[in-house]
C-alpha cells in the first residue's frame, strides 16, 4: 500500500512537505475507490473547488494568471476520470515537479 500512496501523492502534486493529506488518509482514498486513477480524479476535483475562486492579478507592471491552476485542475480532473473509467492508457510513472525560480 506504501507504494500506491507515493503514487498518488506524485499524480497529484501532494509531494511537498507542505501536503494537506496525510498518508494514511491517502491509503484510505486508495481503499475506498475503484482504483487509484477515482481516487486521484477525487482528489484533483477538491482542487478544482479551491482553484475556482482564484483570480488574475494585474498591478504595478505584472501580471499573474491565477485562473490557469484552475484550467490545469479541470483537465487533470477529465484525464483522471478517463483513466479511472478504463478509456486511458497504463501509467507511465512519469514524475512532474514544481518549477522554481533561482
Amino acid at each position: 500500500m506504501a507504494d500506491a500512496v507515493i503514487q498518488l501523492r506524485r499524480i497529484t502534486d501532494e509531494t511537498d512537505s507542505d501536503s494537506i493529506y496525510t498518508d494514511t488518509e491517502l491509503a484510505s482514498r486508495i481503499s475506498d475507490a475503484a482504483n487509484i486513477y477515482a481516487a486521484a480524479r477525487d482528489i484533483w476535483m477538491e482542487k478544482l473547488a479551491v482553484f475556482a475562486g482564484f483570480v488574475n492579478i494585474s498591478e504595478g507592471g505584472s501580471s499573474r494568471s491565477m485562473s490557469q491552476a484552475y484550467d490545469h485542475a479541470k483537465e487533470m480532473v477529465a484525464f483522471y476520470t478517463s483513466l479511472a473509467e478504463g478509456s486511458g492508457g497504463n501509467s507511465t510513472g512519469a514524475v512532474m515537479r514544481k518549477i522554481q525560480r533561482v
